[in-house]
């Protein structure tokens, strides 16, 4: 009763001892039940704060898995072309593939200067030029979607789209190559040199000191890398738009 201040009276100090007593047990019951109160809203406001704060961070990651299924609605149709494109050029006419093999070798690619057998490409240009293309174009989108999403939500994502786009700059012979549509070397072309080289390959695909295959070693390893992080990408962002 006293350090709550109610004080019925039935009970009182008799001396100044006990007057001075109760009075300063009267005055610390004020103050220990203002510090509890203070402490109970002070939880009670970080607990809301907490709350709002995983809110709007709820919120948020949310409006970016909005826009990160939005952009890879663009891309998608650009992926398929990307592997139809691969598949022209990592596979012989003779022996033609419907789908991608990973395990495809060097030689495998002695064709990528014929053309395409899409019915939805120039049949005067070679397949090489079609890969390169299509390349480019979802290059420019997945920078886009670097640009524009936060991926540092998604850090697997985020690295697998950098490594894409680093790939295709840190790989790219792209004029080289398409160049060789146009030249001779001596009384040949240029372009059927190049896939009589290829053809005969033997051993193992390393980078050459001064050597024209370089540009196609870097065109095996490109198409490598690059497929692969494509499927990657895909789960991935197939994994966080399920969540």
């Amino acid at each position: 009763m006293t350090i709550t201040t109610l004080g019925y009276g039935d009970i009182s100090p008799t001396n100044d001892l006990g007057r001075v007593i109760a009075a300063t047990e009267s005055v610390l019951g004020i103050t220990l039940i203002g510090l509890f109160l203070n402490a109970l809203s002070r939880v009670r406001g970080e607990t809301s704060r907490n709350e709002e704060i995983l809110k709007e961070e709820r919120t948020y990651r949310e409006g970016e898995i909005a826009k990160l299924n939005g952009f890879y609605n663009l891309i998608r149709p650009l992926v398929g072309k990307y592997k139809l494109a691969t598949i022209q050029i990592t596979s012989p006419l003779k022996s033609r593939k419907q789908d991608y093999n990973p395990d495809f070798t060097l030689n495998d690619m002695m064709d990528l200067y014929k053309p395409s057998m899409l019915m939805t490409q120039n049949h005067h240009e070679p397949a090489v030029k079609y890969y390169f293309s299509s390349l480019s174009l979802l290059s420019i989108e997945f920078s886009d979607l670097i640009k524009n999403v936060d991926l540092r939500l998604f850090p697997e994502l985020e690295k697998n789209c950098l490594s894409f786009v680093g790939g295709v700059h840190s790989f790219d012979f792209s004029d080289a190559i398409l160049g060789a549509v146009s030249s001779r070397l001596g009384d040949k072309k240029m372009t059927d040199f190049v896939s009589e080289m290829l053809e005969k390959h033997e051993g193992e695909v390393k980078f050459l000191k001064s050597n024209m295959i370089n540009g196609y070693v870097a065109l095996y390893y490109q198409i490598k890398l690059l497929m692969g992080l494509l499927d990657l990408i895909d789960n991935e962002i197939s994994n966080i738009v399920k969540s």
